[in-house]
This record gives structure tokens, C-alpha cells and sequence, in this order.
């Protein structure tokens, strides 16, 4: 190529040489070759070889300021054995860089197979976005509380006109002093939602709020944290957001006692463990370590990494039956949909293959978190029995690189 690529490539490195500015240079030049231009800057300046993280324009989604595609390390866990609404048998795949994470689900996965399977239960509680608007002082913005809940239908159906897959489940009003907060949740179909829910709330705010409003309020920010969107919170802890998922499973007395680990072994390790170490660490969640499962498989199924946050507000239960124990998982926020964002990716949607699910279908993005919670319970499950029989550390070291 005869491109001068230092003077046009400088920003990668802080020093701007010329007006010519990365936006521009995608523009200019098209994606494909503004990417290979930043690969040879980069092979130039810092001896990087671009081998390493090149691909084809297919594989790099939307992002901007497009460099390639990192390679990271993928692994599958089953057949993992699925009961109730969503039964099957598939296999899930975990996109993740530590050891001993794949091997410990299969483990879960093996012996839940052995027994009676999981059963999975999934509610759609609908994605939600918040606005914070000012008024003039509490008493007005009481009364522009008021009027907005007088007009919630007028809002709703502002909402809705943005998209034939938004469907306004609720819309909230809060008031802090002079702040008001305005909450949408919405059922958003097999998308996850969040760009679906800002554009609507965009238009109620536009269109009615500071338009018809009859007293003065100013727009803070279309985003407001009491939305909790990436962040954890106890309003989204007790109440959920996204999908609500259970999954539960039943490990029988023959085979507690191959594993060499008893009922009482698990009680007490769960009332150390969730009961006492999670009350002094102030835990919202109460569970051994629901964000590896959840951050490993958003990644291998496209998911917003950062959604992981909200994804470990889960709680885990050892409940004794009989000669053996059923081990439950709650997750109140799975955000999770099957069209939209890296699903699009063709190496993901290889891999919506052998979960079984066909995405954009309906009901696959319910299929979805259920799988989900299959993984978590299976992860969860065989780490307590690991820590219960003191083989944490042993396993890290036998199977670390």
C-alpha cells in the first residue's frame, strides 16, 4: 500500500500529526482498508504482528475504530440435560480464560445428567430505562408527577409508535426533592432491549415531557442509575430486570456419598459460607460465583459483556430432601436476546446451533436464559461440592497452564 501511514495513524499513540481524525479515516477509506491501514501501523511502530488478531470484515461486528478480532479461548460443556418448558439436551459453549471454569461445569453437568436433569423457569420482567428531569422545587415536582400519571396511556402509546417489538410493560414515576425520575420497562421480544427502550424513551421525552408539561422541568440525563443498567443495586436484586431465572436441580444421596461429600458437609458449608462470610462482606448476591458462568457464556453467545454485573445478584440454596439435596440458582436480571449486537456475529450464530436455539424465533431469547441457568447451576453446584472437600486449590493447581 502507498499510504504515509505515521502521519495518519499517529492518534493510536496519542500524537495527532495531521486534522485527519480515526472517524474520518473510516470514512475516507472505507472499514476493510482503515483496518488493514491500523494493522500495518501497528506491525511499524510496535512490532506487532497483526496475525494475531486479523479478520474478515464479517467478524468484527459494529464497533468502531475496527482493528480485527481477538481470538479467545472456547470451550463447551454437556450434554447438558434440560426438563419442564424447555426441555433438551444441547450442549453450551463458555468463552473464558480461566482454567478450571469449563471442567467444573462439566463435572455439574455430568452429575445432573446422572440424576434427574434441571428444571429451568424463566420470567420476562421486561427491560428497563430511566430519565432524571428537574423542576423548579418538590412541590412542582409533584405536580408534574401528577400529570404524567394522569397521562401514563398518552406515554405508553408514544413509546410503543417507536417499534412494532416494544411493549411497555410499566411505566414508574419517583420523585427525589426536585428530581423526577421516569422509569419504562418494557417486554422488548427476543432483543435484549437496551437501544430499543432508549429510543423510546427519547420520544416520550421529547414529544410530551418537555413539550406538554405545564411547568418548567429540564432534562439531566436520558439515563438515570434508576434504571441500574450495568450496576448493582438492591432494586434490582429484589425486583429483577430482564429475565428472572430458576434453575434447579436434585444431587440423590448415592451419589453425594460417591463425590465423598454428605448433606451436612454442604449445610454448613452454605451457612460459613452464604450466611456468615456474605453478611460480613455486605453482599448484595449470595452465591459462590454466578458471574463466571454468566460473563463466560454472554461472551460466547454475543452477548453485552458488561451485563455480568448485573448477572451476579444471584442467590444459591442448598435445600436437603430425603438422603440428598436440591441446589437452586436465582438470577433476577439475565439480560440476554438472540437478535441484535454481536448474535449477528456468523461464528456465534454457529453456536446458537448446538444450544439448539433458532435466534430471532420467538421464545429464544427465554431459551436462551434458561440455558443460561443451566450453566450457572451446574458451575455453582460443583464448586460448593469442590470447597465442601477441600479440592479448590488442588484442582487450580493440578489443571492451570
Amino acid at each position: 500500500m502507498n499510504f504515509d501511514l505515521l502521519p495518519q495513524c499517529r492518534y493510536l499513540i496519542g500524537i495527532q500529526m495531521n486534522e485527519l481524525k480515526l472517524a474520518e479515516l473510516e470514512r475516507k477509506y472505507g472499514k476493510r482498508r482503515a483496518m488493514r491501514m491500523m494493522q500495518e501501523f501497528l506491525e511499524k511502530e510496535f512490532g506487532m504482528s497483526p496475525a494475531f488478531y486479523t479478520a474478515d470484515q464479517s467478524r468484527v461486528g459494529r464497533i468502531e475504530n475496527t482493528l480485527g478480532a481477538l481470538q479467545l479461548p472456547l470451550g463447551v460443556v454437556g450434554p447438558v440435560n434440560i426438563r419442564g418448558e424447555f426441555e433438551t439436551e444441547c450442549y453450551l459453549p463458555m468463552v473464558t480464560t480461566e482454567s478450571c471454569l469449563v471442567a467444573s461445569c462439566q463435572r455439574g453437568a455430568k452429575w445432573f445428567f446422572e440424576a434427574d436433569g434441571i428444571a429451568v423457569e424463566v420470567k420476562n420482567l421486561g427491560i428497563t430505562r430511566a430519565s432524571v428531569l428537574k423542576c423548579a422545587s418538590a412541590a412542582g415536582a409533584r405536580s408534574v408527577a401528577k400529570f404524567l400519571e394522569e397521562n401514563l396511556e398518552k406515554l405508553k402509546e408514544l413509546a410503543e409508535s417507536t417499534s412494532a417489538h416494544l411493549h411497555i410493560k410499566e411505566i414508574e414515576i419517583k420523585m427525589d426533592e426536585a428530581y423526577l425520575h421516569i422509569k419504562l420497562t418494557a417486554d422488548t421480544e427476543e432483543a435484549m432491549g437496551m437501544n430499543m427502550i432508549t429510543i423510546a424513551m427519547k420520544k416520550i421525552l421529547t414529544e410530551f415531557i418537555l413539550s406538554k408539561v405545564p411547568l418548567a422541568v429540564t432534562l439531566i440525563a436520558e439515563s438515570s442509575n434508576y434504571c441500574s443498567d450495568k450496576k448493582p443495586s438492591t432494586v434490582v436484586a429484589e425486583h429483577g430486570r430482564g429475565r428472572y431465572v430458576r434453575a434447579l436441580g436434585y444431587i440423590p444421596g448415592w451419589l453425594l456419598k460417591r463425590l465423598g461429600v454428605s448433606v451436612a458437609d454442604l449445610q454448613e458449608l452454605v451457612k460459613a459460607k452464604f450466611g456468615s462470610g456474605s453478611k460480613l462482606a455486605g453482599s448484595i448476591g449470595v452465591n459462590a460465583h454466578h458471574a463466571n458462568m454468566v460473563a463466560a457464556f454472554y461472551a460466547a453467545t454475543g452477548q453485552d459483556l458488561a451485563h455480568t454485573v448485573e448477572g451476579s445478584l444471584g442467590i444459591t440454596k442448598i435445600e436437603p430432601e430425603r438422603d440428598g439435596v436440591f441446589v437452586t440458582v436465582e438470577l433476577p436480571a439475565v439480560l440476554v436476546g438472540t437478535i441484535g449486537g454481536g448474535t449477528k456475529l456468523p461464528q456465534i450464530q454457529e453456536l446458537y446451533k448446538m444450544m439448539r436455539i433458532k435466534p430471532g424465533v420467538e421464545n429464544s431469547a427465554n431459551e436462551l436464559a434458561a440455558r443460561l441457568g443451566a450453566l450457572v447451576l451446574c458451575g455453582e453446584t460443583s464448586l460448593l461440592i469442590a470447597l465442601a472437600k477441600a479440592e479448590l486449590a488442588d484442582s487450580h493447581e493440578r489443571l492451570r497452564s
